[in-house]
């Protein structure tokens, strides 16, 4: 052929470009006109150049489509017939081709046409699920979820959530599985598979046989989380923990709705909250401990909480949390020990006296009082790595003085005398004290290893208000004394120097 026609949204530039990579012409070997805005014709101006004409299929990704291209051949070059096309197809083992289109398809090509990105064959796409999905019928007392079976009566203890047997907890929409597909190969294509939600019901739950409606099946506060979903006991003292109720010891939770008088103790599994006021008593939880009211105390009382610490107000106490404490009116000559973080915005927001050791971060609005501003405040270690590194201490100890009996031992013996030194016994001896040696070394090298995983990063004390003279702010083993009242601080650590520094609040996102 010596023209050819070009059909494109822009195609004056498809048809330079069909030119250009697929006849491999140069400029002046062709021209092109217009026509309508989307069709184009090129007149070859090259005799001597033959070119056959191309066929050839495309696939979208999975091949569930097929795109068929047509290039008619430049002047005396070979065609393509409409059985040779067929072939073609049917050698690339393509399924549900549309013949009419490829004849209707042809009939252009055979009159000078390009043809590309038609439509010749299409598969059947796979048909997506639908994942599963869960509502929670559990929340806190002030939002009082509606449900089918009826209202839903939680009692808040601040974060413990309770519910009463045969309450729906959760409901679950099961995952809705997609159909297979076909693509246009005759090959199967299996969807996505949808994503199943698994919650395996605990103690104190159970689920329909459906697997969709999961209860109660005690009155209790709702644990969920890592697929297990439990609802666990809370045991009610109605009035004070004394001598009418003794020590207590529960594997759930406790509420005590009195106080705690001194010298009794309480052990929860769980949680452990208090409405009324704690004395020099011992309150030992693996969940979260929750002292509504607060503790008052000589110098005997100890808080220690798996999780957090809520204490309303605290004198003369001992309170260690794993993670955070929160200070919602005032701590006096506490010992406040924190895993993570301690909190005293709300209220009176006061710390004062005492130690004051968190990991990460403490927030309070007023540090010291007259009188009462010489004591410590410590951040950046973890406080039960002390635990730890008082034990490889001790070890270290242990090894050190076997190390020496050792030594007193060979002292005895002349070693330079080669007869001596090959003795076996004080051979053993040598091998003992040299493998001793390593082992302070392996203590030194875990204690060295520990100190740096439980180091934070960026710690940082917030002072709302007022910070007194005297209190010595500490990051890890660097401290600084408060030579006068501040007010309105940012105290961190400043890597460059190695030094306790600090900032104006109002400037502190530029620590950040």
């Amino acid at each position: 052929m010596d023209k050819i026609t070009v059909q494109a949204e822009k195609p004056q530039e498809r048809a330079k470009d069909i030119c250009n990579k697929v006849y491999n012409l140069r400029a002046g070997e062709y021209e092109i006109e217009g026509g309508t805005e989307d069709r184009a014709t090129v007149i070859f101006k090259c005799d001597s150049k033959i070119v056959n004409s191309k066929v050839y299929l495309t696939t979208d990704d999975g091949a569930f489509t097929g795109f068929l291209f047509m290039y008619p051949a430049l002047n005396e070059g070979t065609t393509h017939t409409l059985e040779e096309i067929l072939d073609y197809l049917a050698g690339e083992e393509i399924e549900n081709i549309d013949k009419n289109q490829i004849s209707s398809l042809f009939q252009r090509f055979a009159n000078g046409e390009v043809i590309e990105n038609e439509i010749i064959a299409s598969g059947i796409r796979p048909t997506a699920g639908k994942d599963a999905e869960i509502t929670l019928h559990f929340g806190t007392a002030d939002k009082k979820p509606k449900i089918k079976d009826g209202k839903v009566d939680f009692k808040n203890l601040d974060n413990i959530v309770m519910v009463e047997k045969g309450d729906v907890l959760i409901t679950k929409k099961p995952a809705i599985h997609g159909s297979r597909g076909r693509n246009i190969k005759g090959e199967e294509v299996t969807p996505i598979p949808a994503k199943d939600i698994v919650i395996l019901p605990g103690d104190g739950a159970t689920v329909n046989e459906a697997g969709t409606i999961f209860s109660a099946t005690t009155d209790g506060y709702v644990d969920f989380g890592n697929k297990r979903l439990g609802v666990y006991p809370v045991y009610m003292v109605k009035g004070n923990v004394d001598y009418s109720t003794g020590n207590i010891r529960f594997n759930g939770s406790v509420h005590v709705k009195g106080d705690i008088l001194s010298g009794f103790k309480i052990e929860a599994d769980k949680h452990i909250l208090v409405d009324g006021i704690c004395q020099d008593c011992e309150i030992i939880a693996k969940g979260n401990v929750i002292l509504r009211t607060g503790i008052k105390c000589t110098g005997s009382g100890l808080v220690r909480a798996g999780g957090t610490a809520v204490i309303g107000y605290a004198e003369k106490a001992k309170i260690y949390a794993r993670e955070s404490i929160e200070i919602r009116k005032y701590a006096f000559n506490c010992e406040l020990f924190a895993g993570t973080k301690i909190d005293a915005m709300n209220g009176d927001g006061i710390i004062a006296g005492g130690l004051i050791r968190a990991f990460q971060d403490i927030s309070v609005k007023q540090l010291g009082t007259n009188g009462n501003s010489k004591f410590n405040v410590i951040i950046g270690m973890k406080y039960y790595i002390e635990f730890e590194l008082e034990k490889l201490r001790r070890e270290k100890i242990r090894i050190g003085e076997t190390i020496e009996r050792v030594d007193t031992a060979l002292s005895r013996f002349n070693l330079k005398r080669p007869k001596v030194a090959n003795h076996p016994k004080i051979v053993k001896m040598l091998e003992v004290k040299t493998s001793l040696s390593d082992l302070i070394d392996e203590l030194d090298k875990r204690a060295a290893k520990l100190i740096e995983e439980n180091k934070a990063k960026s710690p940082r004390m917030k002072v709302k208000n007022k910070v007194f003279e005297g209190v010595t702010v500490m990051f890890y083993n660097v401290g600084a004394v408060v030579k006068e009242p501040m007010e309105n601080m940012v105290f961190y650590y400043d890597e460059k120097y190695g030094e306790v520094a600090w900032i104006s609040l109002k400037n502190a996102n530029a620590l950040d």
